[in-house]
């Protein structure tokens, strides 16, 4: 089964092959790192300043259990967001295309930017997991 450190560095490392994808975070201090956030509780800190594709991954996935004839099939979601805060740029139909050729299964939902919206990609990456079926006694 997939978790979040594998669904993150297999995104990374799709996004930051050659041409690199993915834009910058600029801490308060200067210091900067690849735009890439696991979403948990909390957002992306106000005071980090990001330039270009920003890549969020959901912690958690969305599970959707089903039982059928003595097995329960889960269906497990993982959620990323491509938002490019450069509208000028390119990177979302490159990122899109790399992530649909590493996750085929996975759901597009494109939002283009405009004056009031940056734009946005949401990507859904199906997982399933079939399980017994516990009987109680």
């Amino acid at each position: 089964m997939l978790d979040v450190s594998c669904i993150r560095d297999t995104v990374v490392a799709v996004l930051s092959a050659d041409p690199d994808l993915i834009g910058v975070y600029t801490f308060p201090d200067g210091t900067e790192v690849p735009a890439v956030y696991v979403v948990g509780q909390r957002q992306v800190p106000e005071q980090w300043q990001v330039r270009g594709l920003e890549v969020s991954v959901r912690q958690y996935p969305e599970v959707l259990p089903s039982s059928g004839l003595g097995m329960v099939d889960v269906l497990y979601i993982w959620e990323i967001w491509l938002v490019q805060y450069h509208p000028d740029n390119k990177e979302i139909p490159d990122a899109m295309d790399r992530l649909a050729r590493t996750f085929p299964h996975a759901k597009f939902d494109y939002f283009p930017g405009d004056d009031v919206m940056d734009e946005k990609c949401r990507i859904r990456i199906p997982e399933h997991c079939i399980r017994p079926r516990i009987t109680g006694g």
